[in-house]
């Protein structure tokens, strides 16, 4: 019911499809509040999300001791935010929202999932998604109704979408997903009275969704 990409898929689900082949998997529990200390005291490494002052976070539990849990900060290169994050249990309890899911690494048998099906669902979330863009942007919005729209509707083809051809070593897709990404923030940040599709070309991010399209079906031939 939503569009989602990269590091937004926090799940076992999406993990398992790297971790499996490679002889792990990711074992999620839900927990409520009263239930999590103890399990951190029997559990670590595991993965969690906390509130921090830039959003809810993935954090990593190291470990607990003279009652001071021990956290990894995964952040950016060169981000002012510390890697360690140390909190006692009153301030771990207010950073948690039930149900909270906590993960852990266990290793199995390796299992090779098959990813055309993911793949090809891809395609069809991408050209959706992009219908979607093209049809809001044609309209004159309230700069109110752009915050929501920015996770909800640009996220993950404008934002974590380049990210995610980055990683895959897309270079130059990647620099004219960011070219339209400039656009719209620099849209979003100084309101005009025009509709989007005045300042992002949505010719241009057709084509580049279909650029990016091209690279998933190259997954899926035989």
């Amino acid at each position: 019911g939503c569009f989602a990409a990269g590091p937004m898929l926090q799940e076992a689900k999406w993990f398992d499809l790297w971790l499996r082949p490679r002889a792990f998997r990711m074992n999620e529990v839900i927990l409520e509040p009263d239930e999590l200390l103890p399990h951190l005291e029997e559990h670590s490494p595991v993965m969690l999300g906390l509130r921090t002052p830039q959003g809810k976070h993935a954090v990593v539990f190291e470990q607990c001791e003279n009652g001071l849990y021990r956290f990894f900060n995964p952040v950016h290169e060169g981000s002012r935010e510390s890697a360690s994050l140390i909190l006692d249990a009153n301030e771990l309890r207010e950073r948690v929202e039930p149900p909270i899911a906590v993960g852990e690494v266990l290793a199995t048998e390796p299992f090779q999932p098959d990813m055309r099906p993911l793949f090809k669902a891809s395609v069809a979330a991408m050209r959706e998604n992009y219908a979607q863009i093209e049809a809001f942007a044609a309209e004159k919005h309230e700069h109110s109704e752009y915050a929501s729209a920015m996770d909800e509707l640009f996220r993950p083809l404008l934002l974590d979408g380049v990210t995610m051809l980055e990683l895959a070593g897309e270079t130059e897709l990647a620099q004219s997903f960011s070219e339209l990404r400039s656009a719209l923030l620099s849209f979003v940040r100084s309101p005009q009275d025009a509709p989007l599709s005045d300042v992002v070309s949505m010719s241009r991010l057709r084509e580049l969704v279909e650029a990016y399209v091209r690279l998933i079906e190259l997954q899926t031939a035989d």
